[in-house]
């Protein structure tokens, strides 16, 4: 039986997962022409634009790059670290640290670089356009940076153990 740990950490993956296979490869797909659809994924990337136009009809390579880069590099390893909680692997904590690591990383990065541009490519600076802005990210800052640090106290509980048994002998 999985622990609480494992299954937040199972259930916040799949999350990641579905988003990045639905919204984010659509949004790869699509970015040059997601003005002129009218699909259900499209109008949420026109609610998005609200508080940043460059996920909308702005789009420049750093977010195709971005978006890209975690569909094909970070969500086989999203699957792999999912495979290693199933199997209780130890493998699995220094690969969710560090691929949650980066993930949290580069998610405060973009916000913090939208914070340093004046929030350049938000139409309007209004209280609704930064909850839009801020709100769908939380789960990446919020949800990889618990993942990371719950691995890095695994490794240092694990390193602590290992410690004590080499001191006894």
């Amino acid at each position: 039986m999985m622990s609480g740990r494992d299954r937040a950490s199972a259930a916040l993956l799949v999350f990641f997962i579905a988003v990045a296979v639905t919204g984010e490869l659509y949004f790869v797909w699509n970015h040059a022409r997601l003005s002129e659809s009218h699909s259900i994924v499209a109008r949420g990337f026109a609610l998005y634009a609200r508080g940043d136009r460059a996920y909308y009809n702005h789009v420049t390579a750093f977010e195709l790059g971005l978006e890209t880069f975690n569909i094909l590099f970070t969500q086989p390893l999203n699957l792999l670290i999912l495979w290693g909680i199933r199997r209780r692997a130890a493998w699995r904590y220094p690969l969710q640290l560090g691929v949650c690591s980066y993930v949290c990383y580069s998610t405060v990065l973009y916000l913090l670089s939208n914070h340093l541009s004046g929030y350049a490519e938000m139409p309007r600076h209004d209280a609704a356009s930064f909850a839009v802005f801020y709100l769908p990210n939380v789960p990446w800052v919020a949800g990889t940076g618990w993942m990371a640090w719950d691995a890095a106290r695994s490794i240092s509980a694990a390193s602590r153990r290992i410690e004590k048994e080499a001191i006894s002998i």
